[in-house]
């Protein structure tokens, strides 16, 4: 278990003039566990607030496997975090909701794939360019709560699937720093 006393500096701040869009980009990624051969984690005994989430190198996925590509709607998406737990023994409760605007046969046969699956979650904020946040790892992997949707009701229903995915861990995401995941060479 991580001892936080070593842990400096600590502080909440904010910096003025920082891009602070609100949402994630119309492309995720998921990585189910059974892809993975090498999981990439934060370093042991970090003593910064950042090396706590920092994962500085790459996953490696096994031969023939590679992230599931995901592209939610940017308005009907996104990410929510919260402590769950009594007092004193709390724990990270992440909440994800992708919604994609569309009925297919491939997405119907990839609803049916994910649906008892267990994954790592690489998105993107809006603006972000390099590296990822993870959600969900080895230990403590993002899991499907619910996959609900359909042709909608009437002329101005929502059409699509919404895919909502559920993760507790330590910290509510990690700093993925590292590549999208490519398949580990043969």
């Amino acid at each position: 278990m991580q001892d936080y006393s070593n842990i400096t500096p600590l502080a909440f701040e904010f910096t003025d003039g920082l891009e602070n869009a609100s949402g994630i980009q119309e492309q995720a990624y998921l990585i189910p566990l059974s892809f993975i051969q090498t999981e990439a984690k934060p370093v042991t005994n970090g003593t910064t607030p950042e090396s706590l989430v920092a994962i500085t190198t790459d996953h490696v996925l096994k031969a023939a496997k590679a992230p599931i590509e995901v592209q939610p709607l940017f308005n009907k998406s996104g990410s929510t975090t919260k402590l769950s737990g009594e007092e004193l023994s709390k724990i990270f409760e992440t909440d994800v909701e992708l919604m994609i605007p569309q009925v297919t046969a491939k997405l119907i046969g990839g609803a049916a794939a994910i649906k008892n699956t267990r994954f790592i979650l690489l998105i993107r904020r809006i603006g972000q360019t390099t590296g990822f946040w993870q959600i969900g790892c080895k230990a403590m992997p993002a899991k499907v709560q619910d996959i609900a949707g359909g042709f909608g009701v009437g002329p101005t229903a929502e059409v699509g699937l919404k895919i909502t995915l559920k993760a507790f861990d330590v910290v509510p995401m990690y700093d993925y720093q590292g590549e999208l995941p490519a398949p580990a060479a043969p």
